[in-house]
């Protein structure tokens, strides 16, 4: 009964795996995938649906201050001693005002 269990959760992971960018971006062209989630797949529209969601908007630290995933890039301060910021990480989360980034000095 336990096997059982076990066997029909990693068929319904593996089932809804290949369809999301869920922990799959920027892994690699995988043929067997139902879409893709690396850089290319814009160029060739075999994204999956929550390409933009799950990849593009998370490398950005707009609105995610502080926070650090596996697979993103950082926006905490740990992210400088690692090496993986962010682009925006400065800009967006470095400083504790907003001055010059407001709009107004």
């Amino acid at each position: 009964m336990k096997f059982s269990l076990v066997l029909f959760v990693a068929l319904v992971q593996s089932a809804f795996a290949s369809d999301s960018c869920y922990n799959r971006c920027n892994s690699g062209y995988n043929p067997s995938d139902d879409c893709q989630c690396d850089e290319n797949c814009q160029s060739y529209d075999n994204c999956c649906s929550d390409y933009q969601q799950q990849c593009v908007a998370r490398r950005s630290c707009a609105g995610r201050c502080g926070q650090w995933e596996q697979g993103e890039c950082g926006c905490d301060s740990g992210c400088e001693d690692y090496d993986d910021c962010c682009e925006d990480y400065e800009s967006e989360c470095k400083y504790d005002s907003c001055a010059g980034r407001c709009g107004r000095p």
